[in-house]
């Protein structure tokens, strides 16, 4: 059965928006296959490609819940980037980038597997009551809040959990920061993962 929902993220995932590439997503989905996390946790939907592989493994095991932490705003995205950057993210449609991302989860059939928190990580972060978190991704702004979202959100991986940050040598460095800090608090990296890496806490 498990073979049925890769074949799906292999054929699927390079048509939805974002960046996750196929082996990401299929690492994310056996995570949650090996696993079976109640609470997984990603920072930084954008259109839905890592948390929809997570959502859809959870499915086929039938334990757990994804939360998807993004606010699909424009202002929230450009706030400490570089010039080049700011630009670039001014120009994303975020409201629709929003509605297209519901369509997904809505027609992969992953609805009662996703809660999704239209909202900033840093909003999130007091209003939720995590509980047992088995796999973090942090995949959100790389700017001074990957470092902040990691220092708040990984102490609440359980031991034997898994945290996944992307692109660890991004320019200003916030990210491997934030990385730092996990080691610092008991985790350990697995493997690479593209840009970025597995780590679990131990």
């Amino acid at each position: 059965m498990n073979a049925i929902i890769f074949n799906k993220l292999q054929y699927n995932i390079p048509k939805i928006h974002g960046w996750c590439d196929v082996e990401k997503a299929l690492t994310l989905a056996s995570i949650v296959i090996a696993l079976r996390p109640k609470v997984c946790i990603e920072i930084g939907v954008f259109g839905g490609r890592s948390l929809v592989a997570m959502a859809l493994a959870c499915k086929e095991v039938n334990v757990g819940v994804v939360h998807g932490i993004d606010p699909w705003k424009a202002q929230v995205s450009v706030a400490g980037q570089t010039e080049a950057d700011a630009q670039w993210w001014s120009k994303i449609d975020h409201e629709k980038l929003y509605q297209d991302y519901l369509k997904l989860i809505a027609d992969a059939g992953v609805s009662a597997f996703v809660q999704t928190h239209r909202m900033t990580s840093d909003e999130a972060f007091p209003k939720m009551k995590w509980d047992a978190v088995g796999l973090l991704h942090v995949d959100g702004s790389h700017t001074e809040q990957a470092f902040r979202d990691i220092m708040n959100y990984s102490p609440l991986v359980q031991k034997g959990g898994i945290c996944v940050a992307d692109d660890i040598e991004w320019a200003q460095g916030y990210v491997k920061r934030g990385v730092e800090y996990m080691k610092g608090i008991g985790f350990v990296e697995l493997y690479k993962l593209g840009t970025g890496a597995a780590f679990m806490r131990l």
